[in-house]
């Protein structure tokens, strides 16, 4: 009866842990501000991103984990400026602290990931190189559980290559909602 007892309630503790635990899936749109060398071919971009974020129980941090999308159009100086663009697809996995404001979270975080970077351009391949992203965002919750929250950051992104970076600047706005 003791181990029976005693089993009960390790289970209804497990299961009372597991129920504070979040995962929020998260829509971005957003504009990409090209930085360093790289302003010297591209103009100002555009973005979108899907994440989901799983927040560790009893805590302020959460992983994230993250897919997405951004592009270019080559500028005046680059000879490939008529129609042809520049466009990445970072996957990447980070960690999150929020402040835990009730209606207003501010959060700071950073992802690293891989990059697949690839343009238009007849002839060209695409390349997979290392990315890394620090990032700073609130979210404003509509409801005080905050199933749905609108997400505003700004993020800067570097893509780290042989012989060459990638830098830009991204300001990001969208969608968490809370699962």
């Amino acid at each position: 009866m003791k181990k029976l007892f005693t089993a009960i309630i390790v289970v209804v503790l497990l299961s009372s842990f597991n129920s504070f635990a979040q995962i929020k899936t998260t829509i971005n749109l957003g504009l990409q501000f090209p930085t360093s060398d790289f302003k010297n071919d591209v103009n100002n971009g555009y973005g979108a991103s899907l994440s989901f974020d799983y927040s560790i129980p009893f805590s302020p941090v959460s992983l994230a984990f993250s897919a997405g999308y951004n592009r270019w159009n080559f500028n005046d100086n680059n000879p490939y400026s008529k129609g042809y663009y520049y466009y990445n697809l970072p996957l990447m996995a980070g960690i999150r602290y929020f402040s835990g404001g009730s209606n207003i979270d501010t959060y700071l975080g950073g992802d690293v990931g891989l990059a697949i970077s690839a343009n238009n351009i007849p002839g060209s391949t695409s390349s997979s190189n290392f990315i890394y992203s620090p990032v700073l965002g609130v979210r404003y919750k509509f409801s005080p559980i905050g199933l749905v929250a609108l997400d505003v950051n700004v993020r800067y992104n570097v893509i780290r290559a042989s012989g060459s970076t990638t830098t830009w600047f991204g300001v990001n706005a969208g969608l968490s909602f809370g699962l």
